[in-house]
């Protein structure tokens, strides 16, 4: 497929797409998910042994305060440091729901193997 200039479309976005701006933001969103899922690991860890009450309090409440931590980060990242939204939100999404399903599996195989002793 071309344009009318000749140009392909990889050839017409490609430079914005692997541009050093681009690679920053979207390597950016990846560390904050990643921070993230580790936090979510932590706090599911420290939670899993205690009364289920106790476990819906850090589950639920962590995730509000991670939720808020990523939000915060990306403001910071966007108005200070003016790293481009669109990569880094995209970024933090992707890695975001990838690690969700990760960490849905975590806790699903905890159940498993408390409910085997």
């Amino acid at each position: 497929m071309t344009r009318e200039s000749g140009k392909t479309w990889a050839q017409s976005f490609g430079p914005y797409l692997a541009s050093p701006a681009v690679v920053v933001a979207v390597v950016a969103g990846a560390v904050i998910s990643t921070l993230n899922a580790l936090l979510g690991y932590v706090s599911i860890e420290y939670a899993f042994a205690r009364s289920f009450t106790t476990f819906l309090k850090v589950a639920i409440g962590g995730m509000g305060a991670r939720m808020l931590g990523m939000l915060g980060i990306m403001l910071v990242l966007i108005l200070a440091f003016h790293v481009q939204p669109l990569p880094l939100t995209l970024s933090m999404l992707g890695f975001y729901m990838v690690y969700l399903v990760l960490e849905v599996l975590f806790i699903h195989t905890k159940v498993l193997v408390k409910g085997q002793d």
